[in-house]
């Protein structure tokens, strides 16, 4: 039998996982689910965010800002361009010399240059250990011309970049259908 303590914590988990897992769920659907009061359910996200354990942040409807279409773009590095600190793109004069730091140019630099800014939106790049490529992006765009034009004239002209592999998300358990209009 746990103690109070304990309960309370568990409780908080508990909050925690249901709103990761999501995160638009109104306080009475997380309280139904986890056997709890709404009373309850508002007072451990308070101690949560309190804490720093959940950040109360907004979630956007890309779709709705133009974006329907999300790609995962996988990116092949050929570290010696980064060595030499030259990862961006042949007119860009910044140090791209880590993949950390291509990762970064990825997310802010490219999608702000012509002919893609407004086209494009980058979510996120990772870097990845023990896949055959080297970071993964996940990518937004307003059609397949933007995603085409990014991935040839933006990704593969990076000096550090010397191969991409892209694929369009349709489906996910989180997000249910991720790119409208695929026949799903």
């Amino acid at each position: 039998m746990l103690t109070k303590s304990q309960q309370h914590k568990e409780d908080l988990r508990a909050v925690a996982r249901h709103v990761h897992e999501n995160p638009m769920a109104e306080h009475k659907e997380i309280a139904d689910e986890l056997e709890l009061t709404p009373a309850q359910v508002k007072h451990a996200l308070d101690e949560l965010k309190q804490e720093g354990h959940v950040v109360g942040a907004y979630l956007v409807d890309l779709e709705f800002l133009g974006y329907p279409l999300r790609y995962r773009v996988d990116i092949f590095v050929t570290p010696a361009n980064l060595r030499d600190g030259k990862g961006g793109l042949p007119e860009d004069d910044g140090q791209v010399d880590s993949q950390k730091k291509l990762a970064q140019y990825i997310l802010k630099k490219l999608p702000t240059r012509k002919p893609f800014a407004g086209k494009i939106l980058v979510e996120d790049v990772r870097i990845l250990l023990g896949s055959p490529a080297d970071l993964s992006a996940t990518v937004r765009a307003r059609d397949t011309e933007a995603i085409l034009e990014f991935v040839t004239q933006g990704l593969r002209m990076c000096r550090a970049i010397s191969q991409t592999a892209s694929c369009l998300e349709a489906w996910s358990c989180r997000d249910g259908v991720i790119s409208p209009n695929m026949g799903l």
